[in-house]
Order: C-alpha cells, then sequence, then structure tokens
C-alpha cells in the first residue's frame, strides 16, 4: 500500500484512515515532536491547560484529545495540526 493520500485514490486513503490509525499517528508524533522541543509532559500539559495524565494517555494511544485541545497543542508545540496527525511526519507511519 502506497505511503501516502496522494500516490493513492481518495477513497482507499479515507477507508484506511481509521480512528484507530488517528490515534497511533497523533500518539507517535506528539512524543516525537514534544520531545523534539525537549519539553516534558507535565510542561505540555501545563501550557494547554491539562493534566500529565492526559498527555500520558494520548502519547500511549488510550485516548486522543478533541479537536480544540488539538489546537491548543499544535500552538504550544509552534507545529501545523497536520504535523500532528500527518502519516511521515516526526516518523510515525
Amino acid at each position: 500500500m502506497a505511503d501516502s493520500c496522494e500516490e493513492q485514490t481518495y477513497k482507499d486513503c479515507i477507508a484506511r484512515f481509521t480512528e484507530e490509525h488517528f490515534d497511533r499517528l497523533f500518539s507517535i508524533n506528539l512524543m516525537l515532536i514534544r520531545k523534539s522541543r525537549r519539553m516534558t509532559q507535565a510542561e505540555l500539559a501545563r501550557r494547554i491547560g491539562t493534566t500529565r495524565n492526559s498527555v500520558v494517555q494520548w502519547e500511549s494511544a488510550l485516548r486522543h484529545p478533541d479537536v480544540v485541545v488539538i489546537m491548543k497543542i499544535a500552538l504550544a508545540l509552534e507545529v501545523s495540526i497536520g504535523d500532528l496527525v500527518e502519516e511521515g511526519a516526526y516518523g510515525a507511519g
């Protein structure tokens, strides 16, 4: 299977992008980006107004934040929302 949606038909790309797939991509990208910024889970949590436990759950793909929180995370980490959820960004995929 191709690595990006650009190399597949739109229908095939959407079909393989499940909630589980999103959780895995988001968790890996979040952890890698946060660590590349030398930011602790506690510091990220403080910056976005949540708990360290929430960050742990997101990075473990046990839960995912809602879209407003994803926007806050992107702002805190100074990345785009796409950087947090795209396959291939920061090594996820």
